[in-house]
């Protein structure tokens, strides 16, 4: 009964653990696309703080 018992306890810890890297993973990914975001943003308006300077 025990055993049983806790080899569900485990199989339940497993899944939260799982979940748990998956949310991290999804928020990762967004993080990720945000920096992108960001990043070709600035480059555009560093591109255009350039054309701004030789103009």
């Amino acid at each position: 009964m025990f055993y049983l018992f806790s080899v569900d306890l485990l199989l339940i810890l497993a899944w939260h653990f799982a979940r748990g890297l998956h949310r991290i993973a999804v928020n990762l990914q967004i993080l990720a696309l945000f920096y992108r975001a960001a990043g070709q943003y600035a480059g555009k308006a560093g591109k255009l703080r350039i054309w701004l300077i030789i103009c």
